[in-house]
């Protein structure tokens, strides 16, 4: 097998564990930002342990650091927005308005590393986002979910680009640590500052047993082996073909949320019609790409 396929496989793979984290954001009680807390906090005790298995040095330089504490703070961001986001709509409008996130690294992403902005790239993700308008126009009461689940987009893609950018130098399991460090500590102090304006006094939910499980599938398959891998991925791949993979998030996880929710996650026509476009435009990608003879699509 190519190396270039096997890397398309495990990223697939990967995109399948994303798609899990919108349902285990429903069944676990505890609140958006506490999932986020919880869900760092283990994350960061586990990654300790690998750390420490394969002796890897915590030391960095200072400059990393900052990168390292802003990238916390961007995913931190990110999962907050992406579970209120399932909540106040449901899964599909979530995994659906994440997708725009191809469209966010196709612009920022050749901005900051000096290249010309790829009509391919930005022509596809707006295909993604037509089949997003579509649904939006027939979900309207999903409107706040959507908006949520937009920003959380944007937040993901520019925490991608960073750790593109910082892989070239770190562990991945490096990376990871003190960003999931930063992203616990900073999800802690907006709890913190949430529920001392809502009831006056610090108020932070424990999980049970049930959420500690969920808790723990969440930190261990989806944050610490797929993220790390994904940053492990993006030694050989550009930020947009990692994000815009991820288009096909909503797919696999509208499978499962039918499985497992049955009717709530029914959608009208209009949903399934912009999820076809969605998906018209990740499988022409690979093709598309290599076309370099059309003119209209090159750099």
């Amino acid at each position: 097998m190519k190396a270039e396929t096997k890397d398309h496989l495990e990223l697939h793979f990967l995109v399948i564990i994303w798609s899990f984290t919108g349902i285990l954001g429903l069944v676990i009680k505890v609140s958006p930002q506490e999932v986020v807390f919880y869900r760092t906090l283990i994350s960061v005790a586990l990654l300790s342990i690998i750390l420490l298995v394969i002796r890897q040095k915590l030391a960095i330089s200072g400059a990393h650091l900052i990168r390292l504490l802003a990238g916390g703070f961007l995913f931190a961001g990110h999962w907050i927005l992406f579970f209120a986001s399932a909540r106040v709509s449901n899964i599909s409008i979530c995994l659906v308005g994440m997708a725009t996130m191809a469209l966010w690294a196709s612009i920022i992403e050749p901005l900051v590393e000096g290249r010309k902005v790829s009509t391919l790239n930005v022509f596809l993700s707006m295909i993604a986002m037509v089949g997003i308008s579509i649904i939006y126009h027939f979900e309207f009461d999903s409107a706040m979910g959507l908006m949520l689940a937009l920003l959380s987009a944007l937040m993901g893609a520019i925490g991608m680009i960073l750790n593109k950018n910082l892989v070239k130098s770190m562990n991945p399991f490096k990376i990871m640590f003190y960003e999931m460090g930063s992203a616990s500590g900073l999800s802690l102090i907006f709890i913190v500052i949430f529920s001392k304006s809502m009831t006056g006094s610090v108020q932070i939910q424990f999980p049970d047993e049930f959420d500690v499980l969920y808790l723990f599938i969440l930190a261990g398959l989806c944050t610490v082996y797929a993220y790390s891998m994904s940053i492990k991925l993006m030694k050989r791949m550009t930020a947009f073909t990692v994000s815009f993979a991820v288009n096909l998030e909503p797919v696999y996880g509208i499978l499962l949320a039918l499985l497992i929710f049955g009717e709530k996650e029914y959608m009208d026509i209009g949903f399934y019609f912009g999820a076809v476009l969605i998906l018209m435009s990740v499988f022409s990608y690979p093709y598309l790409s290599k076309m370099k003879r059309v003119s209209f699509f090159k750099n």
